[in-house]
């Protein structure tokens, strides 16, 4: 296992996506590059304080969930929690780029998008964080 790999293998993902469209090939994609991925189906129990992501590294959030929005999921992440927070919108135009920024999220992406691209970027993201950051690796990830 080469160095990329290694520290892809200590990282823990969280995707706030319905299944299907773009989450699942993303939880296929993020897997076979040994990151430890979980999801959430939608946002409910995050904002009624019920989802726990405290653990995650990041988390990719999907823009067009309603009921709450991606947007709002973006702001409950960053008043809740220091996670990394990675918003995906189907042709993302530019006011939901500015608003998911704007509520928190540290970066995005247009769906769909190359397998290349995803990884380039989750990498990216994680790169930023301190290595003691993720001192629990082998605790449980808990989701809802």
């Amino acid at each position: 296992m080469d160095d990329e790999a290694r520290a892809a293998s200590t990282a823990r993902l969280v995707i706030i996506a319905p299944p299907g469209a773009w989450r699942d090939e993303a939880v296929e994609v993020l897997t076979q590059a040994w990151y430890l991925v979980s999801t959430i189906d939608h946002g409910g129990d995050l904002v009624a304080g019920g989802g726990e992501v405290s653990r995650a590294d990041l988390a990719i959030v999907d823009l067009a969930l309603h009921a709450p929005s991606g947007i709002d999921i973006c702001a409950v992440l960053r008043s809740r929690s220091s996670v990394v927070v990675l918003a995906v919108g189907p042709g993302a135009a530019e006011d939901d780029v500015v608003a998911a920024c704007e509520a928190g999220a540290d970066g995005c992406l247009v769906s769909p998008m190359s397998a290349r691209i995803l990884l380039a970027r989750v990498a990216g993201l994680l790169r930023r964080i301190p290595a003691p950051a993720r001192q629990w690796v082998n605790e449980p990830l808990r989701c809802g």
